[in-house]
């Protein structure tokens, strides 16, 4: 299977689903996967950090392509994005032809994307759905329709979770092309958060015991209520690992304050390759989410990593964590969530981190992708195109 897929992440950023994804398909198909340009205010204007550019294998199946800060995007000139945009899909095109990626795939991975659609020869267009978009800071959470538009003309449409896809499905014409794929872990990576030789960062062992953790973006997901309540008992200390991206006022200015107690650290954004560190260090890892139009649809990446330590979890009763209740506990209120960490905290059954661990192992992205391929191969079998695994038998065609 040849591969060319559109996302607006870059390989350097926020360590994504979509990341862990690719990477594990490249270790079975060519991948040609293309990272948006950079707008020409962020390069003016210093409007967010600038990755680097240019091309780099990742691995052996997976190639990464960052257009030029010289090939920006500018919409405030039509005639100029158009030719920046040409001089893009001109470099993508000869970047398929230098790495064989023939005949391709087209994976979508935002309705931003649609008018990629029948640029390349593609024989087969999918597009994931990993994120309720219009749901996002309290949104209605109804397809856009640019969205529709894109679900219609794709031949396959992927849903991180059973709610999203079912919420797709009632657009559709026909919904049976709809699939739900669910997040999962790189479970190789996770597990070294319970090797003797993973070191505990220095900035959280230095902090007392028992340590509670969150990690991920701080953003208008976060519970802000149940950290607060977990806070007010000083004998815990709450560790909050990632990068801040509020976007109401009000909240960043909640979470802030949360952020100056003494019993709370926020590490900011760490690389991702310490993030099983970082777990090691913690006695309770916790989804403290709020459930909205845009989280109900979601399926935290964090769970399964988690879960792959074996250490005691805690998440928002989301649909998709719900689905985990034996192996995750599940409180609503504050209240609730405070007994939980002190339940946890208790915690002597040594069964309990073997079932996490297990959990884990059964979500790894190396599953998802085994199933991934196999509903791609029937639908180009039902398009008459030849299967993209089959003539290589795990190996590249």
């Amino acid at each position: 299977m040849n591969v060319l897929t559109f996302g607006g992440d870059y390989w350097d950023g926020p360590r994504h689903n979509r990341h862990y994804f690719l990477e594990e398909l490249g270790r079975h198909e060519r991948v040609l996967f293309a990272s948006p340009p950079f707008h020409l205010a962020r390069l003016i204007e210093g409007k967010g950090p600038l990755y680097p550019s240019g091309v780099r294998r990742i691995n052996d199946g997976l190639v990464n392509y960052t257009p030029s800060k010289w090939l920006f995007e500018n919409h405030r000139s039509p005639w100029l994005n158009a030719k920046m945009k040409a001089a893009r899909l001109r470099r993508i095109e000869a970047l398929m032809r230098q790495y064989g990626v023939t005949d391709p795939v087209l994976l979508i991975w935002h309705p931003q994307y649609r008018d990629m659609i029948g640029r390349f020869g593609e024989r087969l267009v999918i597009y994931y759905a990993y994120d309720q978009y219009t749901g996002y800071t309290g949104g209605d959470a109804k397809a856009s329709p640019a969205e529709i538009e894109l679900m219609e003309r794709a031949d396959l449409v992927f849903a991180l979770s059973s709610e999203l896809a079912a919420d797709k499905r009632r657009y559709l014409s026909d919904p049976d092309k709809v699939v739900h794929l669910a997040n999962a872990a790189n479970y190789d990576m996770f597990s070294t958060s319970r090797a003797p030789e993973t070191v505990i960062p220095a900035d959280l062992a230095a902090l007392p015991g028992p340590r509670l953790g969150y990690i991920g973006t701080m953003n208008e997901k976060v519970n802000l209520p149940v950290l607060e309540a977990l806070a007010d008992r000083r004998e815990w200390t709450i560790a909050l690992v990632g990068r801040e991206n509020y976007k109401v006022p009000e909240e960043k200015a909640r979470f802030l304050a949360l952020a100056g107690r003494p019993n709370v650290h926020w590490f900011g954004h760490r690389p991702f390759d310490l993030v099983p560190a970082y777990i090691k260090g913690l006695d309770v890892c916790m989804m403290c989410y709020v459930i909205n139009n845009w989280t109900f649809y979601g399926d935290p990446s964090k769970l399964h990593e988690y879960l792959a330590s074996g250490k005691p979890t805690i998440g928002t009763g989301l649909p998709s964590i719900r689905e985990f209740a034996d192996v995750v506990q599940i409180p609503e209120t504050p209240q609730e969530w405070v007994a939980a960490v002190d339940q946890a905290l208790q915690e002597r059954d040594p069964a309990l981190p073997a079932r996490r661990i297990e959990t884990a192992r059964q979500n790894s992205y190396q599953a998802r992708i085994e199933r991934f391929r196999a509903v791609v191969d029937e639908a180009l079998r039902r398009k008459g195109a030849a299967p993209a695994a089959a003539a290589a038998r795990g190996g590249r065609t």
